[in-house]
């Protein structure tokens, strides 16, 4: 990320603070249309491409795990157990991969 992207990202995370509730319910709710993995598909690849286009690389899907992971073990505490920790990272590797296979298939394409 250039430090104009990090100083936006600061920025823009402090407008969401005050609506932190909300955007929790907004997220949490997108989130889990998993059941419906189908209908999620397109919006998860337009996430995967802007997010190419942004400078976003492979390698970088492993610090956001790393990170949610981070916030949800401290988050839950006990109740963040192995089972609930492996149900996790398998939602996020089938979101993960998802995106990275549209930016990848875009940058292909773009060659």
């Amino acid at each position: 990320m250039t430090p104009t992207q990090v100083a936006l990202v600061r920025a823009s995370w402090k407008q969401v603070t005050p609506i932190a509730e909300q955007a929790a319910e907004l997220l949490y709710g997108r989130l889990f249309e998993l059941e419906r993995l189908e209908s999620l598909v397109p919006v998860v690849q337009g996430l995967g491409r802007r997010h190419a286009g942004d400078g976003v690389e492979d390698r970088h899907y492993a610090t956001v795990e790393a990170a949610l992971m981070w916030t949800l073990e401290k988050g839950l505490g006990v109740a963040f157990s192995t089972e609930v920790e492996e149900a996790w990272r398998t939602a996020y590797a089938v979101l993960a991969t998802t995106m990275k296979e549209a930016a990848n298939a875009t940058e292909s394409a773009a060659s």
